[in-house]
């Protein structure tokens, strides 16, 4: 990876420990921001409205107006430093943008979805952000906690014949894989064929590719237990409620030092 952040890795489940918000995780951010915010058309556009500093101020704006809602602000945080990784890795092509794009409020149907161009398979991203509850024993039954709700809201979301679901992520799409790509068509009708199961009844999770993502905000010299993630792993792989599962345990102090960054990022010099 790179510096101040760690990672454990099976390949079917990772832990990557934020050590801290190092100058080589904030060049990323501003090197993807725009993209993931917006999707690659739409920053490829040369459009001032979609430049790196227009998309950090506008991301403060959505930030702020989540105000009294921490719930919220952890969960924009948690999704954009997930979606930073995944860009950082390389490893698939981002099919959605993290913005909704018709309005402010939060996106509506999938958090995110990915396509891997190894395997040509498409992914659906769930995250689930927080802190540890005062009901919950340490760290490690917290981010497990995120998980689980992933996975319960991905199973509800992925056996729903709310063909909205996947129209939503169709225009999505359009504007976050670059026309250049090879990939699109295989997206797009990808994207299309769930859409008609959806229309005609005939939908079922255990055929969709997920990612379950849990992103803990908590002090890193208290580490969520690795061994655990992956026994929660494999417990939902052998439940067969999906078809393939990457889970994604992600921990970092806090939550406001992202937000701080990107606050001072977008004031004027």
């Amino acid at each position: 990876m790179i510096e101040g952040v760690r990672k454990i890795d099976s390949g079917e489940w990772s832990v990557y420990f934020i050590d801290q918000l190092s100058d080589a995780l904030k060049i990323e951010i501003r090197h993807h921001l725009s993209t993931i915010c917006f999707g690659s058309i739409n920053a490829n556009s040369g459009r001032i409205a979609y430049s790196y500093k227009a998309t950090a101020r506008e991301f403060v704006k959505r930030y702020i107006a989540q105000d009294g809602d921490g719930n919220r602000q952890k969960g924009m945080v948690g999704e954009l430093l997930f979606h930073v990784l995944m860009s950082i890795e390389n490893e698939y092509i981002a099919t959605s943008a993290f913005f909704n794009l018709e309005e402010r409020s939060f996106k509506k149907g999938f958090d995110l979805s990915f396509f891997s161009v190894e395997n040509q398979e498409l992914w659906i991203a769930e995250v689930k952000s927080g802190e540890k509850k005062k009901s919950q024993s340490n760290q490690t039954q917290a981010i497990v906690s995120l998980i689980n709700t992933a996975k319960s809201d991905l199973k509800k979301r992925l056996n729903s014949d709310n063909n909205t679901l996947w129209l939503n992520a169709i225009n999505h799409a359009r504007l976050a894989v670059n026309e250049t790509l090879d990939e699109k068509k295989i997206i797009l009708n990808l994207l299309g064929d769930y859409s008609d199961q959806a229309e005609a009844g005939i939908y079922t999770s255990e055929d969709k590719n997920v990612m379950l993502v849990g992103v803990l905000f908590h002090p890193i010299c208290e580490e969520a237990d690795p061994q655990k993630i992956q026994e929660k792993h494999e417990k939902t792989r052998k439940a067969a409620i999906f078809s393939k599962i990457r889970t994604v345990a992600i921990q970092k102090e806090t939550y406001e030092a992202v937000f701080r960054f990107l606050e001072s990022e977008a004031a004027d010099e």
